[in-house]
């Protein structure tokens, strides 16, 4: 798992063949990825649950508190979705390939992030959406569009971040950032559609 992080991450999740994952895994047997992971989804799969395990857990146990204390609102809950996803640049077992291969995936034809176990079938992803849904304000129509790129902004801020923090490590800016990020997802899940978006749903139907 470690040498396919590395190799996603560098080149890309449809670059790198599964023989090339596992001689650079040093695998005698060039099927070793297949016997192991039984497909390419399978292989990435394992790469996700195994740092988005924690990830979850915390999560749970975050949501947990914050409706103990009357604190769910969107802001506070996207905090919380935001800052162990931006931790994870920070660790060196994996975590900047994670978010990587992460942000390539919101964009992947044939394997989208959000159709994969680890961001929408786990404990904690579902309690974020459940917690969320409810707040959002944006037509039903346009959900899924606002889905995508939802995704698609979290992961992707997070790798440019990767690279501008290298310049300027403080934690004022990592904190500037984050602060940042959350409310260009609150834009995002709750903006109105501009008259123009709104006769383009009628014009095709979906309104």
């Amino acid at each position: 798992m470690r040498a396919a992080e590395k190799l996603f991450s560098s080149r890309g999740v449809d670059a790198v063949s599964l023989r090339e994952v596992s001689e650079t895994a040093g695998q005698r047997n060039n099927s070793a990825v297949l016997y192991h992971f039984k497909s390419r989804e399978g292989l990435i799969d394992a790469i996700l649950n195994r740092h988005a395990d924690p990830i979850q857990a915390r999560y749970v146990a975050q949501l947990d508190l914050l409706q103990s204390q009357g604190k769910v609102e969107l802001r506070t809950i996207l905090d919380v979705l935001v800052r162990p996803l931006v931790a994870k640049l920070e660790d060196a077992d994996g975590g900047p390939e994670f978010v990587s291969i992460s942000a390539q995936l919101t964009v992947n034809p044939t394997m989208p992030l959000f159709m994969r176990p680890a961001a929408n079938a786990t404990p904690g992803a579902m309690r974020i959406a459940e917690a969320m849904i409810p707040l959002i304000s944006i037509p039903g129509e346009l959900l899924m569009m606002h889905q995508e790129r939802f995704s698609n902004v979290l992961y992707s801020s997070i790798v440019a971040f990767g690279r501008l923090s290298a310049d300027n490590p403080s934690p004022a800016f990592r904190e500037l950032f984050i602060s940042d990020l959350v409310d260009t997802l609150f834009s995002i899940l709750t903006a109105p559609p501009s008259p123009r978006t709104q006769g383009l749903l009628v014009e095709a139907g979906l309104a």
